[in-house]
Order: structure tokens, then C-alpha cells, then sequence
């Protein structure tokens, strides 16, 4: 109810093993700052019980509907590959529906048709919005390229390529960087005793130290995409690195 809204906070609401979960938090975090209005943006568990009041609650890539009544507005960002259908029947009730780029316009605003959860598909366009969306700019102007060295950044949990390119990456090439391996479960249990051979494993770097490496990097090794729009694919472009 708008008796317990707190002016100028935000809830941002996700789940620790949402893909992109920490960039998406980031790039909230960043704009919240850029605006006019100081909001003071708060992150919580979505699958916690205990709820904050705020001014917005915005959920991403989920929807718990316990948190619907410690905010006067309920929206939702979504990322179509991410989004599971068991959240879809809560979208009715949400305020708005944000998606990142026109492809994920056009995939949510046909599943939301098909979902018959609304009258109509006007009705539909009223709550679905593309909003204006970027990653975060990690450009640092004093860092030089080398191009002996290859970032391979995991982020995925699952995925078994990243071992794969460790246990087959040749001496004589280039030096692999590893960073946020230990997100990855066949990653974090690597052989710690067997010898890679050109390979460095970042697996406690800090963040100043990683946006130089970043940076540093020539080449970034991007192993996967999601509907045309990868953060890591646009952040190694936008510092002037090479994404394979």
C-alpha cells in the first residue's frame, strides 16, 4: 500500500543465478545515480520472504508476488532466454514490463498474446516497454593493449566450454586469462595440482584490478549470446577489444 512507500528507494529483486544478474545491477546502479532524482537503489533475494518498502519494486528475470504490496509500483525487467514461463501468470499484475532491445519486444509481447492473460493485445502494448539500455562503461583511458593476451571471462555456471578451451589451449599461443572461474562448477574443481600450460587464473581479483585487465586484454573470448544482446561481447567493443 502507498502508506508504507519510502520516496527515492528502489528494490531491485533477483535471484543469484540469474545469467547477467551482477551487470543488470550495475547498469541499475549507475543510472540510478545519473538521474536528477538521488534514488537509493537496494537489491534483495527474490526468493526471500522479508520485504523492504520502497518507492519501486523492480524484479528482474522473476517475479515473487510476496513483494508486490512493500511498493506502490511493481515492474519487471525481463530478458526473454532468462525469464522461466512459471513467472508468466504474475505478469498480469505487474505495472510494467521492461524489455532491452526490439527483439525481446517482439518475443514477449507474442508470448504475452498467447498467454491470454490479457483482453487484448493494445492491452498488452500499454504494459510492455523498451526501455534505453547499455553496459556499463569500463574503458580506462591509461591502459595499453596487449595482444599476447586473451580474456576468457565465465559467466555461466554450467557451461562446459570454458574447461574445454583450458585443458586444449596450446603453449604457443597467446596467454588465457581466466577470470570468475570459480562461478563455474567444472571450472572450480579443476585439477589444482596439473600445470596449464600459458594459462593465469584470476579467481580473487579485485574490481579495480579486473577493469585493467579487461582493459589490458586484445582479445576476449565470448562464449555464448543472448537475444542479440551480450554484455560481454559490448563491453569489449566498447574498450576497443577484439570479441571472438
Amino acid at each position: 500500500s502507498s502508506d508504507v512507500c519510502i520516496p527515492q528507494r528502489v528494490n531491485c529483486i533477483g535471484l543469484e543465478n540469474t545469467k547477467h544478474i551482477q551487470t543488470d545491477m550495475e547498469t541499475l546502479r549507475f543510472l540510478c545515480k545519473k538521474g536528477k532524482n538521488k534514488l537509493e537503489l537496494q537489491t534483495l533475494n527474490g526468493n526471500h520472504y522479508k520485504t523492504t518498502p520502497a518507492s519501486i519494486n523492480l524484479f528482474i528475470n522473476m517475479v515473487n508476488p510476496i513483494f508486490f504490496h512493500s511498493a506502490k509500483v511493481n515492474l519487471v525487467l525481463i530478458d526473454p532466454s532468462e525469464f522461466s514461463q512459471n513467472y508468466v501468470p504474475f505478469l498480469k499484475d505487474v505495472d510494467g514490463i521492461l524489455v532491452k532491445t526490439p527483439y525481446a519486444l517482439e518475443v514477449m509481447r507474442t508470448c504475452l498474446i498467447q498467454s491470454n492473460l490479457f483482453e487484448s493485445s493494445k492491452e498488452v502494448d500499454e504494459k510492455l516497454h523498451l526501455v534505453s539500455w547499455r553496459s556499463p562503461n569500463m574503458g580506462m583511458n591509461h591502459v595499453s593493449k596487449d595482444y599476447n593476451k586473451v580474456l576468457l571471462f565465465c559467466d555461466s555456471t554450467e557451461s562446459g566450454l570454458y574447461m574445454e578451451l583450458i585443458k586444449n589451449w596450446k603453449e604457443e599461443w597467446p596467454s588465457l586469462q581466466i577470470v570468475n572461474g570459480n562461478y563455474n562448477r567444472r571450472v572450480v574443481n579443476r585439477n589444482r595440482d596439473c600445470k596449464y600450460p600459458n594459462i593465469e587464473f584470476h579467481d580473487s581479483i579485485q574490481n579495480d584490478s579486473f577493469h585493467a585487465l579487461f582493459n589490458e586484454c586484445a582479445f576476449h573470448l565470448c562464449l555464448d549470446e543472448s537475444n542479440c544482446f551480450d554484455h560481454l561481447v559490448n563491453q569489449a567493443k566498447s574498450v576497443g577489444s577484439i570479441p571472438i
